[in-house]
């Protein structure tokens, strides 16, 4: 699997964005987080998107399928999933809980491209549910972060192509207890953590979003129940930049942990 990171951030968009950092990516600016698998799997299309493909010089066409974690307008915009559809031109199949595709028929419904959607239903609940696409096979996981739709199925996903096995594991805090022993013996080739905070042990937002401590954290215990492959990579994404150092140091910093870090723009092959 060759993946682009879109974006890489969380929801602190710095003003350089939209000005003169507008047409390019810069490692410390970071847009919503997206990743596009393999030129064909969208993995979130929230409120940069549109400029991220842009930037990166994506054509469209190749895409086939949208995954999407959760209903947040940095995971989920309607007008831009309509928009990548209508310049595609041709069906493009949704994946999301019945929330957002709620929210894609509500939003969605009069907007060119949305008839080239097709909605499919995933459940992380009372079992992750796969679904299986062009040799992809996805398992929904449940994730632990809070929405406006009361008891959303908020979700990570597993990804699993020719044998390697990738999981989109953002945002959130943590991860329930079922999915992570989910994850317990899978050999996991890459997993994208979320790392919205930094280097803090007291930091409120740990209720839905991970600092880099309790990452430590659950590495020490995914790697005791062999969630990962030896050589796997483990990456930190959905990084929001007014609570986390410059890259260049962000980069030294996690490299003690043995672990990446995503920027927009970054390329990777699983």
């Amino acid at each position: 699997m060759k993946v682009l990171f879109l974006g890489s951030g969380a929801a602190d968009f710095k003003p350089s964005l939209y000005a003169e950092l507008a047409h390019q990516f810069d490692k410390d600016a970071r847009r919503s987080s997206a990743v596009l698998i393999d030129g064909q799997l969208l993995i979130d299309c929230g409120i940069w998107i549109l400029n991220e493909l842009e930037i990166a010089g994506v054509d469209v066409s190749g895409i086939r399928q949208v995954l999407v974690s959760h209903s947040h307008g940095d995971h989920f915009r309607a007008d831009h999933l309509c928009a990548i559809a209508e310049k595609a031109g041709h069906p493009i199949d949704v994946y999301a809980n019945t929330d957002i595709l709620y929210l894609l028929k509500k939003e969605g419904s009069k907007l060119p491209g949305y008839q080239l959607l097709v909605p499919h239903a995933l459940y992380a609940l009372p079992e992750p549910t796969p679904v299986e696409f062009d040799g992809y096979r996805v398992r929904p996981l449940r994730s632990n972060h809070q929405t406006e739709f009361e008891g959303e199925q908020t979700m990570f996903f597993l990804i699993e192509k020719d044998g390697k096995k990738l999981v989109y594991g953002t945002d959130g805090a943590w991860m329930p207890t079922a999915s992570g022993k989910y994850l317990y013996g899978q050999k996991i080739d890459c997993y994208l953590f979320d790392a919205t905070c930094g280097d803090y042990e007291y930091e409120y937002r740990i209720f839905e979003h991970n600092t880099l401590p309790m990452i430590r954290i659950m590495l020490q215990v995914l790697r005791h129940k062999e969630a990962f492959a030896e050589d796997a990579k483990l990456v930190l994404t959905h990084i929001a930049p007014s609570l986390h150092r410059p890259h260049a140091e962000l980069v030294e910093q996690a490299a003690a942990d043995g672990l990446l870090v995503a920027y927009d723009g970054m390329e990777l092959e699983v």
